[in-house]
């Protein structure tokens, strides 16, 4: 396969699972054609030069050598972006310093027939698609049913609704999330604390998620991640500032982005930005609930037979003291032996008896 072929599938993936590119994509070309077209040799100053990827030629000197390339804070998209280009092979970085980086277009015939060819594409198969909701998500899951119902019809809405979980620990909000996070395609899921340096723009303008889930919202104390998060929800589009330069990131699913979160104490949120959220509570487990959870969770995921799982259940609730169901998932896999002694050893060890 060609470098070409490479980078063209390289973009093709790209904007299926980022359709943001596109974008991307038309404003790298509309400033590579503004770059040539003022295009002057920097040795005798022609405005003849020919300029073909990284490099120009110009007739009246004879000069042969490598462009500058534009200025990267002069092209109006975000950084990540381009270094995204460039790692595909469509861009290539022609200087740098600590305060510049300058870009060349390597094959602009390239970048052009890859968006001819996704604009083929998706109206072949219909512009964008609604989110795919599996018919048994939070099946391991037991009751809540109610809650259950309001996070599966706010995923597949033909437009955006919010979620927010709010319950004490140990009340599933955790397991929802990430039970979405690991089953429906196209989520990223944020912790609340380790975002990138600048937060939830950059998830947002990186990733942009066809579902946006935040576990432990009202840990989120930045007033610029809550800033931007009120503007993606209600809006569905963010504007970050580059250089001086203005960068609107909009949504691309035609049913929006969802934004599924969970908190144990909703007065830390703004109360503008609990107003955008379809508010659900929650109520601690029972102790036979964790049962049956621990049941449906180590026989289904952990391979644990069905009367051991529901032992686990019931020492972790009487001798943990714990109604976490991920609490019997430890307990499950620490364990050697599927037996009831081998449980109870384990206990022993994490009690320190």
């Amino acid at each position: 396969m060609s470098s070409s072929d490479e980078v063209l599938n390289g973009l093709l993936n790209l904007y299926r699972s980022k359709p943001q590119y596109v974008d991307v994509v038309k404003k790298v070309l509309e400033c590579w054609e503004k770059y040539k077209s003022e295009f002057k040799c920097p040795k005798c100053g022609s405005s003849r030069a020919v300029v073909r990827g990284a490099y120009f030629k110009c007739p009246d000197c004879g000069t042969m050598d490598m462009v500058l390339g534009m200025e990267g804070s002069r092209i109006p998209v975000y950084p990540a972006h381009l270094k995204r280009l460039v790692n595909i092979g469509a861009l290539v970085i022609t200087y740098k310093s600590r305060r510049y980086t300058h870009y060349a277009v390597i094959d602009e015939d390239v970048l052009r027939k890859s968006l001819e060819l996704y604009k083929s594409e998706i109206s072949e198969k219909g512009i964008g698609k609604p989110l795919e909701v599996p018919d048994d998500l939070f099946s391991s899951i037991v009751g809540l049913d109610d809650v259950k119902n309001t996070i599966i019809r706010a995923l597949k809405a033909s437009k955006p609704v919010h979620v927010l979980l709010v319950g004490p620990p140990a009340s599933a909000k955790s397991l929802m999330i990430e039970e979405i996070w690991r089953r429906v395609k196209g989520t990223y899921l944020v912790l609340a604390g380790t975002s990138t340096r600048a937060g939830l723009r950059d998830v947002i303008a990186e990733y942009t998620p066809h579902v946006l889930l935040i576990d432990e919202l009202d840990k989120v104390y930045n007033t610029n991640d809550l800033s931007v998060l009120l503007s993606w929800m209600q809006s569905q589009r963010i504007v970050i500032t580059m250089h001086g330069r203005y960068d609107i990131v909009e949504c691309p699913y035609p049913d929006g982005c969802k934004v599924i979160a969970a908190c144990n104490d909703e007065t830390r949120i703004p109360r503008e930005l609990r107003s955008r959220f379809v508010r659900k509570y929650i109520r601690e487990y029972s102790p036979e609930q964790v049962v049956e959870i621990c049941k449906s969770i180590l026989t289904a995921e952990e391979k644990i037979k069905e009367d051991l799982a529901e032992y686990i259940g019931r020492v972790v609730v009487s001798k943990l003291r714990s109604r976490d169901p991920r609490d019997c998932v430890k307990v499950a896999r620490l364990i050697t032996k599927q037996t009831k002694e081998e449980v109870d050893n384990v206990i022993k060890d994490i009690r320190g008896i």
